[in-house]
């Protein structure tokens, strides 16, 4: 990819800039061999190609969602369309590239202070927004400050780290970030990522969204909600990009987006459902790519201030009552790995001595006798809108049932599965996140962040959390948060049974598509 953000690395103190992939790529081999079972070949199903960039040509992308609640504000974004939509139009200061690792994008350098409580942060020059405006220090201000805003965001408890008033301007192209709490990985801090929630940059003084104006490589010309979104190249874009014209629409149904691109209707489509992948392994029409690894998961959740999952030994019996190897294996088909009900498996933070969760049946009875609660039976909300969302929650309810659980199904649709009248309000859901422990920690767990869906409180061990966002050294650091994680693994209504690999797929007439960490798979850098 002849990008130039991807040709400049970074070597910041405290930063792990050569951080491994999700799981060290153990599942990236498990699914190459997945596929290859069912007839393909690793080979096959992450082709990349060695062809020239040109440019030109317009695609048609199949997403998963994008129907009722679908906006333009940026800074409200539980859609999965949303955030393919800002990729192409918006930037922030710091990117994730395609193996995990922070790089440059608006911002070319962040420089620390002696104890990394303040960061200088260098913007790239001569860049301008989709309106002919030059970026400038005011921008990147008024867009933390916006989304620092618990008012304004939904995931401003994700920046708490930053004094966003004591912050300021050094010139048009540098920015002094104050830190209410030293962060040792800055970079990371700010970059994006699945989970994160840093601020997508946009004009000072913004404040309605009835469209977009971002520095991104794309602008928006048309968006019709529940229909389309369509951007076209932007020819004074800073870096690269190659398509004439990118059209976001939404097809829920896995089977018809499948059909979609089969036909020719979408060249490439977000979200394979495992059962779709196995039958076009072979199919030399298109080629599926599946993420490295990803910690990627879509667990079940219970309010752990209702009754009855006040009651710690309820949620105890939940998590036992889960068969998680078995969920692997029939509700993802393969294409993915066991979890422990902690988030960010893979990652350094990541506490993998927490003793596993095993499935125990007749120790879930128990624990439900002892609560009072023998015949449990509860509504459990679910959606195919992400994969296997749907059918481990129909393998759950069979598991559990050997416990004397009782569960009752229902399954709402995927356009409007997290802004519907249920999501946040209801005690039982089916959610779905990815990233590292540290970011999605802020968003799922900390007191009156938008989403915490388990309505976890618990002021000293957020305390604890900002403590250690602060540790500079790198090994004290991830320490630290793997100790954060014993309590959310002992009390938290959390029931996170495995990890999926999310798998996209391109028309073999796409190149330039590879495989990627993250859902998101870069059509700015495609051509045909």
């Amino acid at each position: 990819m002849d990008n130039e953000r991807q040709r400049i690395s970074l070597a910041l103190p405290g930063d792990r800039v050569t951080r491994r992939t999700f799981l060290g790529g153990s599942l990236a081999v498990g699914l190459g061999t997945s596929l290859a079972a069912c007839g393909g070949t690793a080979a096959t199903s992450q082709k990349t190609t060695s062809a020239r960039p040109s440019v030109g040509g317009a695609i048609r992308i199949g997403m998963n969602d994008g129907g009722s609640g679908d906006t333009l504000n940026p800074f409200e974004q539980p859609l999965y369309t949303q955030v393919i939509r800002s990729t192409l139009t918006q930037e922030h200061l710091f990117e994730i590239d395609i193996h995990n690792n922070p790089i440059p994008a608006l911002a070319l350098s962040a420089e620390p202070n002696k104890d990394a409580t303040a960061w200088k942060v260098n913007l790239r020059p001569d860049v301008v927004f989709s309106n002919g405006k030059r970026l400038t220090a005011d921008d990147v201000l008024y867009s933390y400050t916006y989304g620092a805003n618990p008012k304004l965001s939904d995931r401003s408890g994700g920046l708490s780290a930053i004094d966003i008033k004591a912050s300021r301007k050094l010139s048009d192209t540098e920015v002094l970030f104050v830190l209410s709490t030293p962060v040792g990985g800055f970079t990371s801090y700010l970059a994006s990522g699945s989970g994160n929630s840093t601020p997508w940059i946009v004009p000072a003084g913004t404040s309605t969204w009835n469209t977009i104006i971002g520095t991104g490589p794309y602008k928006l010309t048309t968006f019709v909600e529940g229909q389309e979104s369509v951007m076209i190249r932007r020819p004074d874009y800073w870096g690269s990009s190659y398509l004439d014209k990118v059209t976001l629409v939404p097809i829920t149904d896995p089977s018809s987006r499948m059909d979609s691109l089969l036909s020719g209707e979408v060249q490439a489509i977000y979200f394979v459902e495992p059962e779709n992948a196995k039958e076009q392994a072979r199919n030399p029409a298109l080629t599926l790519l599946p993420t490295y690894a990803g910690a990627d998961f879509v667990p079940f959740y219970v309010q752990i201030d209702t009754p009855p999952f006040n009651d710690n030994d309820v949620r105890t019996a939940l998590k036992l009552s889960v068969n998680r190897p078995e969920l692997i294996t029939d509700g993802l088909l393969g294409f993915g790995s066991v979890g422990n009900d902690v988030a960010g498996k893979g990652f350094p933070t990541y506490n993998a001595a927490l003793p596993q969760h095993h499935y125990d049946p007749e120790q879930a009875k128990f624990l439900l006798k002892k609560a009072g609660h023998e015949d449990l039976t509860f509504t459990l909300y679910t959606s195919a809108e992400a994969p296997g969302m749907l059918e481990s929650a129909t393998v759950w309810k069979a598991q559990a049932a050997s416990a004397g659980i009782s569960i009752n199904l229902v399954q709402l649709p995927s356009s409007s599965y997290f802004s519907n009248n249920k999501y946040l309000k209801v005690p039982v859901y089916q959610s779905s996140w990815g990233g590292s422990f540290e970011n999605w920690a802020p968003l799922a767990l900390f007191k009156g962040a938008t989403y915490n869906e388990t309505h976890w409180d618990n002021p000293a061990w957020q305390a604890k959390f900002t403590q250690a966002l602060g540790v500079i050294d790198e090994k004290q650091r991830e320490d630290a948060f793997k100790e954060l994680e014993v309590p959310v693994w002992q009390d938290g209504g959390y029931i996170l049974w495995g990890y999926y690999a999310a798998i996209n797929a391109v028309s073999s007439k796409v190149h330039g598509a590879v495989p990627t960490s993250g859902f998101n798979m870069h059509p700015q850098d495609w051509w045909l």
